[in-house]
């Protein structure tokens, strides 16, 4: 059996095997889409009867609440199968990412909405002057927004606030 639940931003995986026989081991592999998964982890089996395996995946800095796991189980001569796949919702606030930090003419980010509303997004210096604001409705998900035209910023540390729906995040960036 393959199970997973959310604690928190980890999502604990659980797999009972009742026997394995001439097994190399598991890949554990993560998706947030359901089709394109990415090996995050390997566990060697014990090739013994009646074993646990258990782990913990972070996944606070992902911009995303859903979550499918599967395991590539490899055998010693390298064939391999993959188990049925887990689905974890994490019921995670929104979120946001900043995708090129230093910048040097456009600031991307990956952000995820819990609901569809408003995002402001919000450009200072460290003095607290606004330098860019611009507003976007969104829909609720995961997706990337790029803020445009920066390269006239001199070169330095600034602010960045994002706030979706009711939720606030600020984050520092720095300018090349």
């Amino acid at each position: 059996s393959f199970t997973g639940h959310a604690s928190n931003d980890i999502n604990e995986l659980k797999w009972n095997v009742e026997q394995e026989i001439n097994l190399s081991g598991y890949e554990i592999q993560r998706s947030t889409d359901g089709f394109n998964f990415q090996t995050i982890g390997n566990t060697t089996a014990r090739n013994a009867a009646a074993t646990t395996y258990y782990y913990n995946d972070n996944v606070r800095s992902i911009a995303s609440p859903f979550f499918y796991y599967r395991l590539k189980a490899v055998n010693m001569d390298g064939t391999y199968f993959y188990s049925d796949v887990v689905f974890i919702r994490n019921n995670k606030k929104a979120t946001f990412k900043i995708m090129g930090n230093p910048f040097i003419d456009n600031l991307s980010f990956q952000y995820y909405a819990s609901t569809s509303g408003k995002m402001s997004i919000l450009l200072s210096d460290t003095k607290g002057s606004t330098l860019r604001k611009e507003e976007q409705q969104v829909t609720a998900g995961t997706a990337y927004y790029t803020v445009n035209n920066l390269s006239s910023l001199p070169a330095g540390m600034y602010i960045l606030e994002i706030r979706i729906n009711r939720d606030r995040y600020t984050q520092k960036v720095i300018k090349r």
